[in-house]
């Protein structure tokens, strides 16, 4: 697994520790779930905006075709 380093001003670090803590989680722990539920939320919005695009354009895809 790649590891990855970053730094939070000290305001966030201690958001991201707060958080963990009330879900009895490591930092790095909370960290992981947050990104995990971040990129399938990004990757759930793409999808919706390509069938978005493809059904609206369906019949200009058909006469191009």
């Amino acid at each position: 697994m790649p590891i990855l380093e970053i730094d939070l001003d000290t305001s966030l670090g201690e958001r991201v520790q707060n958080a963990a803590l009330q879900l009895n989680m490591t930092p790095e722990d909370f960290l992981r779930f947050s990104l995990e539920a971040k990129l399938a939320e990004v990757e759930h919005d793409f999808q919706q905006a390509v069938d978005y695009v493809v059904a609206k354009n369906t019949e200009l895809y058909q006469r191009l075709a």
